[in-house]
């Protein structure tokens, strides 16, 4: 069985709650970047589960006694959830274990690291494995019911146990003691 790390995030499910309405209410009257419509319910759900797994990677970090990364979206900058001097990272979250991380093409950037969280279990999340951006552009295109859109074509996936599951790795990624690869 794959290493999969288990973080409680029972005192933060609140938060993560209030923050997910916050960003849904921010983006009322406009469009997803995949260009669909906007659905409060089911934007409410996404938004809330995306800042649970962000929840439970901030904890883990910092119990990892490593130096600290920077909760960007509470700031409201940048596109990655996370950064320090040496890495900047995007963590996926889903609602099932077997669930896929997922991104389109346009959306990948080689030099981040991207984790995978599910929620299946709250107030546990499950950080399932990560991939670095080159690998997830290198990973094959997969298509699940309406990802397909326009000009974004078909979102790159990979599932759960393609990951990798080394956490040690990831860990000397934000230290700097590991260097992302430099292209493809």
């Amino acid at each position: 069985m794959p290493e999969v790390i288990k973080i409680n995030i029972a005192e933060l499910l609140t938060l993560c709650s209030d923050l997910g309405l916050a960003q849904t209410l921010r983006s009322r009257g406009g469009q997803h970047r995949n260009r669909q419509a906007l659905d409060f319910q089911k934007d409410l759900a996404t938004n809330t589960r995306g800042f649970q797994g962000e929840a439970a990677f901030k904890l883990w970090t910092d119990w990892q006694y490593i130096p600290p990364l920077k909760w960007l979206k509470l700031d409201g900058l940048g596109r990655e959830d996370f950064s320090n001097e040496h890495v900047c990272i995007d963590v996926k979250a889903t609602s099932q274990a077997h669930y896929s991380l997922m991104e389109y093409r346009a959306h990948i950037r080689p030099h981040w690291i991207y984790v995978l969280a599910s929620t299946e279990e709250l107030p546990v999340v499950n950080i399932r494995g990560f991939c670095t951006g080159l690998e997830l552009r290198m990973a094959p295109q997969r298509r699940y019911g309406g990802m397909v859109i326009g000009d974004l074509g078909v979102p790159h996936g990979l599932k759960p146990h393609e990951l990798n599951q080394d956490f040690e790795e990831l860990l000397a990624h934000i230290r700097g003691e590991r260097k992302l690869p430099e292209s493809a």
